[in-house]
């Protein structure tokens, strides 16, 4: 997939930032990896880590600061730069980080069997995969245009055999890799550790971290080009809702390993006897209400064709989108983090015209009418979009609500870059990983909020006590089942607490058990 068009970074310069755009490998000639040290991948990231350092070196020259340097990018490039916010071999160079609609810890962000993506590439090009080195060599010498004809290749093959959610996650071909530590056979790992648990562990560098997402990120592609796909599905799978899409989307990196750090609280819990009481009927009663809160979730009405997809589109947002950003911005430690949601649906909401191909946009607009904020359609009002030629690309006429989010954008973009905080008239946005999880959310009137997602990202990282409140009796968290027997309370560890299960579940295998049952009773409030 390639994209064709530049940016205009007027508006931002005209806040009196100094806006440096990079270039680096893209596809398998950035980001091919075999899982050896014959092709250990992530050669994208270099060039990004070598930019970023050039730009700190002689920005000054250019009337910049080399002390405030922000790495910023959107999707791939928004987890591209959180991922230099968490190596060793960038610290130092960033001073703080846009992150928009993705982070290091989406579905995309890492490919984590490179092997296979790097058969499939040698397959497309003729190369053969019995060894390693023998595939690289061959790869080495297949021309660069074969090369790119080939990753879109791929991705359309993805997209037919897997269906319309492998085109949402963006897991289609090359990406980059989690390397491990450095063997000295090469360059050193430039992501040594897995982004999720990086994150859990507090290995982020202690900068000041942006992250946000539209509205409606995946609502442009599922009621567009995906649309056919998914209606055909929902036709002629039985509970395509609750089980196929759901399933699928439970499979998505941090999902699976938050739910692995939940089996394995379990697992030393139970070796505990003397603790396990009150933490057994915890976790049991989660298992048991979890697939009813999701079939409330999901409840709509299946004859409402424009209303399942809506759903999809909801749920897909949710889990691809919205719970990436609340994790990254919650688990962001030693600075502060910030988020908003950009929801204002206008004259500039043009998406299409920066993302052309994109399985998230596709060639399919969304009439303006059904306020849809889909995926990009905040980059107008950062940027004007130009051809290769640098002729600006058509965009709607700009209302004056347009103007005033535009204002509004670059203004919190550029306090931020300048002061690592933000302020909305004149007020303070309190930190989202200060407890309440506050975000705010861009409108021509801005608004300041609380308790991003409350509800729905509760379900996705299984925060028991946010399914209980009085917010979430939507879900219905306390139903009769089958067999007539009440669910337990949902109750889990709170979100905000996660980050101190290793020092607690590290008391209870070393047997300090009182200090481990005062630990636990904290927790679980």
């Amino acid at each position: 997939i390639q994209f064709f068009w530049f940016v205009q970074v007027r508006h931002l310069v005209g806040q009196r930032l100094v806006v440096v755009t990079i270039q680096y490998r893209l596809g398998s000639l950035g980001f091919l990896s075999s899982g050896s040290k014959h092709l250990p991948g992530n050669a994208g990231l270099w060039d990004m880590a070598l930019a970023v350092q050039w730009v700190r070196n002689y920005v000054g020259f250019f009337g910049g600061n080399p002390h405030r340097i922000v790495v910023m990018g959107h999707n791939t490039g928004a987890s591209s730069a959180l991922l230099l916010s968490l190596t060793k071999i960038a610290k130092g160079s960033p001073n703080a980080v846009v992150a928009m609609s993705g982070t290091a810890v989406s579905h995309w962000a890492i490919d984590s069997n490179p092997s296979n993506t790097a058969h499939q590439i040698a397959k497309e090009n003729g190369c053969p995969t019995v060894n390693y080195l023998t595939m690289v060599k061959c790869l080495q010498k297949v021309p660069v245009e074969s090369i790119i004809k080939g990753d879109s290749q791929i991705e359309f093959q993805q997209i037919q055999a897997e269906g319309f959610t492998s085109g949402l996650n963006g897991r289609l071909a090359t990406a980059p890799v989690t390397e491990g530590l450095n063997d000295r056979r090469s360059l050193p790992g430039l992501v040594e550790v897995d982004p999720v648990e990086a994150l859990y562990k507090q290995e982020n560098q202690k900068i000041p971290l942006l992250t946000g997402v539209t509205k409606d990120e995946t609502k442009r592609a599922v009621r567009g080009q995906f649309r056919k796909n998914i209606l055909q599905q929902l036709d002629t799978i039985p509970n395509f809702l609750d089980q196929v899409l759901i399933e699928k989307l439970q499979k998505g990196p941090l999902i699976t390993k938050l739910s692995g750090r939940l089996t394995n609280l379990r697992k030393l819990v139970n070796s505990t006897h003397s603790l396990t009481a009150n933490i057994q009927d915890a976790l049991s009663g989660l298992d048991s209400a979890l697939p009813i809160n999701f079939k409330n979730y999901l409840k709509t009405d299946t004859s409402d064709a424009a209303g399942n997809l809506n759903k999809i589109a909801d749920v897909t947002g949710d889990a691809l989108f919205n719970l990436p950003a609340f994790m990254t911005a919650q688990y962001w430690k030693g600075a502060p983090s910030y988020l908003y949601s950009f929801e204002h649906s206008g004259g500039l909401n043009r998406g299409f015209s920066f993302l052309q191909g994109s399985p998230l946009i596709g060639n399919v607009s969304i009439d303006a009418a059904n306020n849809s904020v889909g995926h990009g359609d905040e980059l107008a009002y950062l940027f004007d979009a130009q051809d290769l030629e640098g002729n600006p690309l058509p965009e709607g006429e700009a209302t004056e609500d347009d103007l005033k989010v535009r204002n509004t954008f670059t203004k919190l973009i550029a306090d931020f870059a300048r002061h690592g905080s933000i302020t909305v008239d004149d007020a303070n946005l309190p930190t989202f990983n200060g407890g309440d999880n506050n975000f705010v959310q861009i409108k021509p009137n801005p608004v300041l909020a609380s308790n991003f997602k409350y509800c729905e990202v509760a379900l996705w990282t299984k925060i028991g006590e946010r399914l209980k409140s009085r917010y979430c009796q939507f879900l219905k968290p306390l139903e009769v089942d089958a067999s007539g027997q009440k669910n337990l309370n949902p109750i889990v560890l709170p979100h905000s607490q996660l980050s101190r299960n290793t020092s607690v579940l590290g008391a209870i295998a070393s047997n300090k058990r009182a200090k481990a049952r005062n630990n636990l009773g904290n927790i679980l409030g």
